[in-house]
This record gives C-alpha cells, structure tokens and sequence, in this order.
C-alpha cells in the first residue's frame, strides 16, 4: 500500500512538473497568449528592408510602447513558410510578388526617404524608390499587428 501511494505521489509530481516547465517554455518562446497580444514578428528577405516601413514602426513604439518586435531574416520560400505556419504575422519580400487570396493582403510599397520623429535624422535608404509587397494573414486577435497593417492600407504614416 505504501508502495502505491509513493508511486502515486511520485507521477503527480512529474505532470506537475511537466505543466510548470510547458509553461516557462511557452513564457520563454514568446507564444504565450499574453505576450502575443504585445509581439510583432516580421520577417525580411534581406537585412535593411525593414526600413520600407520605417515611419509604421516608429508610429507603432510611440502608440504601443510595450510591444516587443521581432525581426527575422531569410529567403522568399523560408519566410512565406514562416508566415504560413504563424511563426511571423508579417513577411516583405523584394519587387512586386502575387498571393493567393486565402487570408493574405498584398500591398506594393516604395521606399522613400523621411525624417525619423524619435531621432530627427533624415532616412535614406539604399533602395529608394524600389517595391516591397507587404503580405501578411488576417489576425483579428492582434491588435498591434491591425494597427500597424491599417497605418499600411490608409497611407497616412
């Protein structure tokens, strides 16, 4: 009888600490309902192409200055399997790039220069003037992500 009962003690204390170490790795990984609500994943084709929205990203830390932004780097078929498979909520690819339209938007953007409201310096970035398609997947749950893709669609940033 003894015997049952240490073994039993013994697996509610594995799944207890299994469901503490799942939840400090969720906490940890950044895929915890909380920490969602406040994240913003974008991935670029090449490093610097976050700067075609520049001005949206400022506006975004000036309105939503507990969000954390992740920015990952990789080829075209990497980073649209990235936001395929909601590890990203936004992707910007070089030139002009057709989806299809099962949750996706798509919008052309040129790069131009523009002063920078945190640091007053004037922005000019290397491509200027060439196309980005911004794409990324309907996520009526992420505030920060429909902010920063309205400021997109309006053209007001």
């Amino acid at each position: 009888m003894l015997i049952i009962l240490v073994i039993s003690g013994g697996v509610a204390l594995l799944l207890y600490g299994y469901y503490v170490m799942k939840k400090l790795d969720d906490y940890l990984s950044g895929n915890s309902p909380e920490q969602q609500k406040n994240l913003l994943r974008i991935a670029v084709e090449y490093a610097g192409m976050e700067m075609a929205v520049q001005k949206e990203l400022e506006r975004m830390a000036q309105q939503y200055p507990d969000t954390c932004l992740r920015l990952y780097c990789g080829t075209k078929q990497h980073i649209l399997a990235l936001l395929q498979s909601d590890q990203v909520d936004m992707i910007l690819l070089s030139g002009r790039a057709h989806f299809p339209a099962f949750g996706f938007f798509v919008r052309e953007y040129s790069t131009e220069h523009h002063r920078s409201e945190s640091t007053g310096l004037w922005m000019e970035p290397v491509d200027a003037g060439q196309e980005v398609t911004i794409v990324w997947k309907d996520a009526s749950d992420n505030a920060v992500l429909n902010a920063f893709t309205a400021w997109l669609s309006d053209g007001k940033s």
